[in-house]
Parts: C-alpha cells; sequence; structure tokens
C-alpha cells in the first residue's frame, strides 16, 4: 500500500504535464503561407477578386445574372447581402458564398476553383463581418 501512494502521484502528474501541454488553433489554416490582411476589405481585397474571377460575361455580370446574382462594382455588395449568398449571423462557413467557392459542383468560377488564399481572403472578410469598406 505504501508503493501505491507514491506511483499515484506520478502518475497523475504525469498525465496532468501531458493534458496541459496539449493546444489546439482555432484558426484553420487555410492557406499556410499567405498572409491575411489586418482588415479584409470588400472594396479593396474582395471585389477586385470578384471582377477578375466573377463578373465576367456569361457569369455574375450586369446582363447574365448568373445564379440570379450580378457581382457588377456597384451592385456587388448589396446582391451578395439581398440573395443571402452573405449572412453574418451564421458561421462564415455555413455562408452560400463560402460553399459556392469551396464545394459546389460546378466549382466557381466555372473555369476553375479560386485559390486556397483567394478563398482565405473571402472567409476572413466574412469572418470580419462582411463589411461595406
Amino acid at each position: 500500500m505504501s508503493l501505491f501512494k507514491p506511483i499515484a502521484v506520478i502518475l497523475f502528474g504525469a498525465m496532468t504535464a501531458i493534458v496541459s501541454s496539449c493546444t489546439y488553433d482555432s484558426k484553420e489554416a487555410i492557406a499556410p503561407n499567405y498572409h491575411l490582411p489586418v482588415i479584409a476589405s470588400f472594396q479593396g481585397n474582395i471585389l477586385p477578386l470578384f471582377n477578375q474571377y466573377c463578373n465576367n460575361a456569361g457569369c455574375h455580370d450586369a446582363a447574365t445574372h448568373g445564379g440570379n446574382l450580378d457581382l457588377s462594382d456597384s451592385v456587388a455588395y448589396y446582391n451578395l447581402l439581398k440573395t443571402g449568398s452573405v449572412d453574418t449571423l451564421i458561421t462564415p462557413k455555413s455562408t452560400l458564398l463560402y460553399f459556392e467557392l469551396t464545394t459546389a459542383e460546378p466549382s466557381m468560377p466555372l473555369n476553375g476553383r479560386l485559390s486556397d488564399s483567394c478563398i482565405a481572403l473571402v472567409l476572413e472578410w466574412i469572418t470580419q463581418g462582411a463589411k461595406d469598406n
């Protein structure tokens, strides 16, 4: 019985050390080598992505409204909110915009999925409240 107490203390100490050394990083690394801006800007970061990859003839432009979504400069932010593509009341990864960029078939944009860094930027913008800044 006298040997049991020291062994129990040692085991308890070892288990405490192991458990307390575990850490969990809640920020998922989507693009590990990409440095996100401190403040993701709709006008400075997101709209240029839309103009390059989405707001093209036959897609989400003013004439076509692919998926009933026009991402032209003057209406893109309004339309994202109006169509429910971005909803700040749900988790960012549950938004329709994030789903369309990461999961939907056919992929968005149609000519190939965005890079991980572009998707991380969009996710960061949504996480920060999807502001019209």
